[in-house]
């Protein structure tokens, strides 16, 4: 077999085994707008198109969140209330910085059932 040939097709092969292994790293779950960060199946956690989708909230819901399609606004029911919140969670690592833009938002963390608002910076 000639060489060159040989050399082209492994060179071929190559280019073409990266570019797959490339496009199968471009398909995968790099984090989402929404919902849970930390991978795991959480049955209390669904999303809606608007408030307007909401289910009811009641005493078995407690602690389900909805969160807005696309965003990590939301509502987490609490004492048979849909509750809103600018942002949600699981932890305070995946939050956004606490800037300027996001001064008076509201942020709820439903891994640890803690509230955080954005007030001077923290």
């Amino acid at each position: 077999m000639n060489k060159k040939f040989f050399g082209k097709k492994v060179v071929k092969f190559g280019f073409v085994a990266f570019a797959l292994a490339l496009g199968l790293a471009a398909c995968g779950d790099g984090g989402s707008s929404n919902g849970p960060a930390n991978n795991h199946e959480d049955t209390n956690i669904s999303s809606v198109e608007s408030e307007e989708n909401l289910p009811s909230c009641t005493e078995s819901g407690e602690g389900f969140v909805n969160f807005i399609n696309g965003t990590k606004e939301g509502f987490i029911c609490k004492d048979r209330k849909w509750v809103h919140y600018d942002m949600i969670a699981d932890v305070e690592e995946n939050l956004p910085g606490c800037t300027g833009s996001r001064e008076g938002l509201s942020a709820y963390l439903y891994e640890e059932d803690r509230e955080l608002n954005c007030v001077e910076g923290s």
